[in-house]
């Protein structure tokens, strides 16, 4: 059974507005002091969690309303995504170079028979 919520009137909205607003500040705040406090951390923790110190620079340098640990995420996923490209390129190449290798070992060996 679906018990449907009363839709708020134009007034409960307008009064929820300012605490809303107020909300997106305290959490951008927060999440913004989390990424200050990353600045802190080595190289090598930051790789663990696939983070470069750069990118921690970057985040910072974003204006207040963008959550920096938002765009974090989205460009280690860009990161991850441009390794694996890479990745299934570099995968493909070497198919196409065995490949090459057995049929130049086929030629050979059908030229070492016939002769």
């Amino acid at each position: 059974m679906v018990i449907a919520m009363p839709a708020k009137n134009a007034f409960s909205r307008l009064l929820s507005l300012p605490s809303d607003a107020v909300l997106r500040f305290m959490r951008a705040r927060r999440r913004r002091k989390q990424v200050l406090s990353m600045a802190h951390w080595s190289d090598a923790q930051l790789a663990d969690i696939g983070v470069r110190r750069s990118d921690i620079n970057r985040a910072l340098t974003l204006p207040f309303g963008d959550d920096p640990t938002d765009r974090l995420a989205e460009w280690r996923s860009e990161a991850n995504e441009a390794r694996r490209a890479q990745y299934r390129e570099a995968r493909e190449t070497l198919r196409e170079i065995e490949a090459r290798r057995v049929r130049r070992s086929v030629a050979v060996a059908g030229r070492l028979a016939e002769g």
